[in-house]
């Protein structure tokens, strides 16, 4: 193998670890999408449960104030959500405008993880051709 072949092997190689690389990191944002997604369900699930709610004014619930922590409550009006739409910015929505908000929300994140899944399908591509590229250099190069 003479230098240049050798460069050129080496340049692919080199290529193929920034693709593997960047490979992993899109497979983290997928699943930073996905978990997004799971809580948006849970967010649409608990409205739906506070829907239910509406004929029970005054009914005890647990109200989450951090991650895993929770405080007794009393609901008062189920017939209002405060949303936060971003920008510390909070509205007053029905539980059915709440609702179309998370719908709209996970349709926005479930657009992005067709992207990226979309991605990362074309970079799986890239990388097994890069693959059989450099094993085919190799191999020629030890003949």
């Amino acid at each position: 193998m003479n230098q240049q072949e050798q460069q050129e092997l080496q340049q692919m190689v080199l290529e193929m670890n920034i693709l593997d690389a960047r490979f992993k990191e899109m497979q983290q944002q997928l699943t930073l999408i996905e978990q997004q997604a799971a809580e948006l369900q849970v967010l649409e699930n608990n409205i739906n449960e506070i829907e239910k709610l509406e004929k029970k004014k005054d009914s005890e619930s647990l109200s989450q104030v951090g991650q895993g922590i929770f405080v007794k409550s009393i609901l008062k009006d189920t017939n209002e959500i405060f949303v936060n739409i971003g920008s510390k910015i909070v509205l007053k929505k029905s539980p059915e405008e709440a609702k179309q908000f998370v719908k709209k929300r996970t349709d926005q994140v479930m657009n992005v993880r067709n992207l990226v899944m979309q991605e990362l399908n074309n970079m799986v591509l890239n990388i097994q051709l890069l693959e059989k590229q450099i094993q085919e250099k190799a191999e020629v190069n030890q003949i």
